[in-house]
């Protein structure tokens, strides 16, 4: 994989833009493939930082750094954009093909092995809760994205037979030209509107998930989400649809009911779970998210009976419905990742 894209950055005036955590990241995975190629570092930074002089060697680098950083984007053959950059008043100067990121790289070498997550909440929990099930049953299990770990810091430590569990935000996506093996899409509510002009911009952009699939992939969504189910009448997914919520009419899918999850396959048996006791990942919204990974698990065949054993002994993540203590016959919670109106009305 590692050689897929040192082919294709060969040969190209390169920008990375923006030098976070990502950025940096994207710079050591360059100079480790291309050592002393040259690039170009574009940040909102007056100058980089001394302490990062010392790390990096920056020779044949040239930087833009400050107010005017963008400035300079149409001099780049390619452009490897950091997550939170907002393009939108390039939109019309810029080629898409110009534009990539280290999760656009990425799937473009590895695709076929990932499966990707995303939504406006619940992605870290589905996402660790997939990987958590995943390691269950197969020996390579590796976790990327946002959830703190850049992509190309792992790519030397998978193998032709690792899976790849991706958290993908709204960010990392937007510039996307292939989709992940199965695409996850939990949710979609208002948020970031911030940094897109409206909520429909939003969607679009975790929409783009699922729009590069092939129909031997697969996209696993929440059919009761009204704002997914809009997008899908709107758009052509070309993979198979494997929804869950609400009952599947007979077709690939998962539906609830108190508790009990029935996961209908493409061919073979349906299986069913029963998780209405469980101690870990309370509330319906959760129980949504155990969903979405028993499909994804389903989907690569992983065993009913270890889906059963793996998930009640999920820990959950900090910040999120995080059992504090009891003070004066009163419980409490830490919910600080609820963020938007929809995740305090779920807690």
């Amino acid at each position: 994989m590692a050689e897929y894209i040192k082919r294709r950055l060969s040969g190209q005036k390169i920008l990375i833009l923006g030098f976070g955590r990502e950025g940096r990241s994207t710079f050591r995975f360059i100079r480790k493939i291309l050592p002393g190629y040259p690039l170009a570092i574009a940040d909102i930074n007056e100058r980089i930082p001394s302490e990062l002089r010392d790390e990096f060697d920056f020779t044949h680098v040239s930087f833009h750094c400050g107010p005017g950083y963008l400035n300079h984007l149409g001099d780049y053959d390619l452009i490897i954009k950091s997550p939170g950059i907002n393009l939108s008043g390039w939109a019309g100067f810029l080629p898409h093909s110009k534009l990539s990121s280290q999760t656009d790289l990425f799937l473009a070498g590895n695709s076929a092995r990932t499966i990707g997550i995303t939504g406006s909440k619940g992605k870290s929990t589905t996402t660790s809760l997939i990987h958590h099930v995943l390691s269950a049953h197969f020996s390579e299990v590796a976790m990327a994205g946002n959830i703190g770990i850049p992509p190309l810091d792992i790519i030397h430590e998978i193998t032709p037979q690792s899976w790849i569990v991706f958290e993908m935000s709204s960010h990392q996506i937007e510039n996307v030209h292939t989709s992940p093996h199965i695409a996850v899409l939990l949710n979609l509510f208002e948020e970031h509107l911030d940094y897109y002009k409206t909520f429909e911009v939003y969607q679009r952009a975790k929409f783009n998930i699922a729009l590069h699939q092939k129909p031997s992939d697969y996209f696993v969504y929440n059919n009761e989400n009204e704002n997914i189910m809009r997008f899908i009448n709107e758009r052509n997914v070309a993979s198979v649809h494997v929804p869950y919520g609400l009952p599947p009419a007979g077709k690939p899918g998962a539906c609830l009911d108190n508790g009990k999850i029935l996961f209908i396959p493409v061919n073979g048996i349906a299986s069913d779970f029963d998780f209405s006791q469980r101690a870990c990942l309370p509330g319906d919204h959760n129980l949504r998210n155990i969903t979405a990974a028993v499909s994804v698990a389903r989907i690569l065949n992983v065993p009913d009976e270890v889906i059963r054993r793996a998930i009640p002994v999920f820990k959950g993540l900090p910040h999120r419905l995080e059992f504090v203590g009891n003070s004066g016959g009163v419980d409490f919670y830490d919910d600080a990742i609820a963020t938007i109106p929809e995740a305090v009305m779920e807690a």
